[in-house]
Parts: structure tokens; C-alpha cells; sequence
């Protein structure tokens, strides 16, 4: 059983609003408070999608780690050494040395490589930010009506991500293992993409980033602007106006690169939306990042914020290329006018249900309470609702004795549980929850009705049963 319910009260409140993307449309077509409004009035006959830069692993893939790296999760002086002498002729990405840990199947390493060009084709395109309108209308959408306050500090992050020159004693491992076993833990009804941390030493940083099943399902570059390009010649537009839709595996390695600190200076970390009763959730994907980024200066909102939160960046790029590739403006649907409360939350934010866990930095990784670290930074995306347990292993052993069946678990008691939607232009609050008692609601849930009473004035009150999983996370 399900029930949801609104309460409201006036509340005055003074709105502060922005918007977004890249391009190269003359100022004049664009209109700062309203970028959907330059949307072409037919779909484009042709796609411009930019070039991409040269592969930069065409020959030889992402090298493998060496192997004086026993344990790629924490490295040792040795390893380092060999990182080190292996990285004097070796490929550098986002200013340091990129590689493997031999965990992933053939397949993955390839996905994995499609991702990181991926990514550095999406820090490139950005690099020249803001280049035009669209790029100050795109500041101002994901990163704040004050991004020129911060344009300086994004400016250069951005371009460290796109620098493929820099040698540095920074090094990047990455792995398909779940080395902590975290892969399969949910929160608010999403996965676990990946999570990563910094070991920061006298010998140099080493970003470890482990990538979970989900993150390999899904869409790259390539595959998505194809999508697109089939939608728009039909005459569909809905997709490429909403963000949501254009995620792809090199904007979720350009998030996780973001949190290096070979690129993010001040460190970038993953930021909580300003105080209150949405102090708790992460400005994470198109809505929370873009509701970060309008959320009242006074409160922590804008652009200071959006500086040093690795999705922002993300989106970022994200919107600056798809506005150049298809012309329309890739915002969230209902917020992309002025004249809306950026406030509203959409909360069911992405069709691609995953999230990202940056563990930050550490000097090493052997007194760490890891479980204790992943269960505060993740805590952001909603309550766990499926307990951590192995990944499968990529490969399987094929035995010839008949197995036995194995028996059907016991299911846990199924728990109540119980989320909460917040309106700042109304001051409205929306409850929803499962599996309560029936009866302590009452009739059109009086027995509610009577608490919330308690903790202050009531002046509206709409109660009903539904159906399906609360969508609150």
C-alpha cells in the first residue's frame, strides 16, 4: 500500500534564476532568460557534430598497470616507481598517466577506452568556455547567475581535463573489480555506477576508480548521436531537450575525472544542494545540478558551489555540446524559463538510474573505514535498499558435475518507508510512502492528518491511496 500526501501554506520567497548552453548562434537569436526560445522552428537536415580529437589509446589501448602494482588499490613505493618510469613514454589524459588493472573482460577495456575518449572529446569541445552566448547562457543554466564570479577557477579546471601535454607524477588507475563490493548496493532506486578515491603521497597522487556493471550499459558518443539523429528525422524533438536523455559513458568519466586532483583545483568533491530540508540530496544529474546551481546565493547556491561539484562540470560540457550538435537547447523539461521556481525539484531524474561515489582523499587506504566512508558520501542519493554482495566475476568456470539447485532465500519482512518532496514557492511539503499500517491513517488519513498538526499550522491537506513505488528517493 502506498499513500501521498500535500501540505501547503504561503510563503514568500525572493527567486533567484538562470540558464544555459554552447554554440555558435549569433547573440541576437538568443534570449538570456529563455535559451529554448532559439530553438530551431524545424529539425536540422544534418547533425554538426565536431571532430573528435585523435584516439589517444588507437594504438595499443589503455596500458595495463605494472606489475610491481600487487594490489592497484593501494599502491606501494615500488609501484609508484614503475608508474613512474612507465609514464615517461606513456599516453598522458587529463594531465596524468591513465591505465588498467587487467580486471575487465576484452569488451569492457573497450568500452572503457571509448569512454575516456569520450570524455576528453567532451573536456576539449568545452575548453574554449565561454567562448559565446550559448556558453554564458549555459553557465548560467548548470552553474549559477553568478558563474562569472567562478569563470576563472571553472576556465582552468576545464582545461586541465582537456590537456593531454601535461606529464605529471599523477596517476590514474582504472578497474572493473568491485574492490570494496559496493557495486551492488542501491540507493533510492539507483545503482551504483562506480566510486573512486585519491591516495595523496610524498611520491605523488594515485586516483583509483573502480566501475561497476551499470556504467557499461551505458550510451556512448557515437551511439547516441546516432539515436538523435534517427528521432530528428522523424520530426521528434523531445529528446534532445532533455538532458536526461544525453548522458553518456564520457560524461560519467569526465565526472570521475573531475574529482582528481590533478584537474580539480580546489579539489572537486560531489556538493549537497544548499541547507535545509534539501541539505541532504547531492547536486547530482540535469535537475539537482541545474537546482543547485539556482538555489539562493545567500543559502550556498550559484556558482561558488557549482565549482567545485564534479557533476556541474559534467553538465557543463554536456550542454555545450549537444546545443552545438543538434541546435536545440538540452535543458530540464519545466525549467527552462526564468519565470519558473528552479526550486521545484524533478525528482525521477534520469532515465540512466546510476550514481557516483567519490570517497575523497586519504594519505593511505589501510586504516580506512571504507563502509563507513561509502555509506556517509552515497548517504546524499537515498536510503539503501539493497545490501552490498559480490559482483559477479567477469568471467565464469565451467564445471562438469550437475549442480545442485540452489534454494530460494527467505524474503526480509518488507519495511515501511517514507520520502519527502519540498516546494519553496508555496512552502509545500509532499509525503509518500509504503507498506504502513492502513489503519493508523484513518479516514482520508486523519491519523496523519493529527501529527503533522502537532509540529505547527496545517491551512491545506489532500490525502490518497496509490499505486506503484513511491518515485521520492
Amino acid at each position: 500500500m502506498h499513500f501521498s500526501s500535500t501540505l501547503s501554506h504561503f510563503l514568500s520567497v525572493a527567486l533567484v534564476i538562470a540558464l544555459p548552453q554552447s554554440g555558435d548562434s549569433p547573440s541576437s537569436s538568443l534570449d538570456i532568460n529563455n535559451p529554448s526560445a532559439a530553438d530551431p522552428t524545424a529539425p536540422p537536415i544534418s547533425l554538426s557534430v565536431p571532430s573528435p580529437i585523435a584516439n589517444p589509446w588507437a594504438s595499443g589501448g589503455i596500458p595495463l598497470v605494472p606489475t610491481e602494482c600487487t594490489d592497484a588499490s593501494n599502491p606501494s613505493a615500488p609501484c609508484f616507481t614503475a608508474l613512474s618510469k612507465d609514464a615517461e613514454d606513456g599516453v598522458h589524459a587529463f594531465g596524468g598517466y591513465l591505465t588498467h588493472d587487467g580486471s575487465c573482460s576484452p569488451e569492457k577495456k573497450g568500452q572503457l577506452e571509448t569512454a575516456a575518449w569520450d570524455a576528453c572529446n567532451l573536456a576539449t569541445h568545452a575548453s574554449t568556455w565561454p567562448a559565446n552566448f550559448r556558453g554564458e547562457q549555459a553557465g548560467q543554466f548548470y552553474l549559477g547567475p553568478d558563474y562569472i564570479s567562478q569563470q576563472e577557477r571553472i576556465q582552468n579546471n576545464i582545461r586541465r581535463a582537456a590537456d593531454f601535454k601535461v606529464k605529471t607524477n599523477s596517476y590514474i588507475t582504472t578497474s572493473c573489480k568491485d574492490t570494496k563490493n559496493y557495486c551492488n548496493i542501491r540507493r533510492g532506486g539507483k545503482a551504483v555506477g562506480g566510486y573512486g578515491w585519491t591516495y595523496k603521497g610524498i611520491l605523488g597522487s594515485y586516483h583509483y576508480i573502480t566501475l561497476c556493471p551499470p556504467f557499461f550499459t551505458v550510451e556512448t558518443l557515437e551511439t547516441q548521436v546516432k539515436a538523435r539523429r534517427e528521432e530528428l528525422a522523424r520530426g521528434d524533438t523531445s529528446r534532445v531537450t532533455d538532458m536526461r536523455y544525453l548522458q553518456t559513458t564520457g560524461q560519467y568519466f569526465l565526472h570521475e575525472m573531475m574529482h582528481t586532483d590533478l584537474i580539480g583545483k580546489p579539489h572537486i568533491t560531489d556538493e549537497k544542494i544548499g541547507d535545509g530540508p534539501r541539505g541532504i540530496a547531492w547536486a547530482y544529474g540535469p535537475a539537482l545540478v541545474h537546482e543547485s546551481a539556482q538555489f539562493d546565493l545567500a543559502l550556498g547556491g550559484g556558482a561558488k558551489r557549482a565549482s567545485t561539484n564534479a557533476d556541474s562540470y559534467a553538465m557543463l560540457a554536456n550542454a555545450l555540446y549537444w546545443w552545438d550538435v543538434t541546435d536545440y537547447f538540452p535543458g530540464v523539461p519545466g525549467k527552462n524559463h526564468l519565470t519558473e521556481d528552479p526550486r521545484d525539484a524533478i525528482i525521477d531524474e534520469s532515465p540512466i538510474p546510476l550514481y557516483y561515489v567519490d570517497l575523497g582523499e586519504m594519505a593511505g587506504v589501510g586504516s580506512v573505514d571504507f563502509a563507513s566512508l561509502f555509506d556517509e558520501q552515497s548517504s546524499g542519493f537515498g536510503s539503501a535498499n539493497v545490501s552490498a554482495s559480490p559482483s559477479p566475476p567477469e568471467t565464469t568456470i565451467k564445471s562438469k558435475s550437475t549442480p545442485k539447485p540452489t534454494p530460494k532465500p527467505t524474503p526480509p519482512p518488507v519495511a515501511d518507508s517514507c520520502d519527502v518532496s519540498y516546494k519553496f514557492l508555496y512552502d509545500q511539503f509532499e509525503i509518500r510512502g509504503e507498506n504502513f499500517d492502513p489503519k493508523k491513517f484513518g479516514t482520508d488519513g486523519s491519523g496523519l492528518e493529527s501529527q503533522i498538526k502537532g509540529c505547527g499550522a496545517l491551512t491545506d491537506w489532500h490525502f490518497e491511496l496509490t499505486t506503484g513505488s513511491p518515485p521520492y528517493q
